[in-house]
């Protein structure tokens, strides 16, 4: 993993990987690094549960990794973001919105393929 990534980033926010078809604890701001261990694998987050709530996703071993968010993300209106490659990486962040619920809003893509 490129030293620079995670500059600055305290460890104790560092997320447990659940694996193939895992959900991610979206109860507080995580950073995780993604290693896959087949071909194709996914991972699940849910709506954020406050504002300013930050995932960070790091993509660091062979194989695809489709990360599938629970509302779109984007004004495209897409929900999965694919990491490829070693490196690939993403930051969402949660925004409220006017009726007080909280949205993923993608801040940072470098590599992720957006579906």
């Amino acid at each position: 993993m490129p030293s620079n990534f995670f500059s600055g980033v305290d460890s104790s926010t560092f997320g447990v990987d659940p694996g193939n078809g895992g959900a991610l604890n979206v109860a507080i701001s995580q950073d995780y690094v993604f290693v896959t261990q087949t071909a194709a694998e996914t991972r699940t987050i849910a709506a954020p549960t406050f504002a300013n709530q930050q995932l960070r996703g790091y993509h660091s071993s062979a194989g695809d990794c489709a990360i599938i968010v629970a509302d779109p993300f984007n004004a495209a209106g897409n929900t999965v973001i694919t990491l490829l490659d070693i490196g690939d990486s993403f930051t969402l962040q949660a925004f409220r919105t006017s009726a007080a619920t909280y949205v993923w809003r993608l801040v940072h893509n470098d590599g992720g393929t957006l579906s």
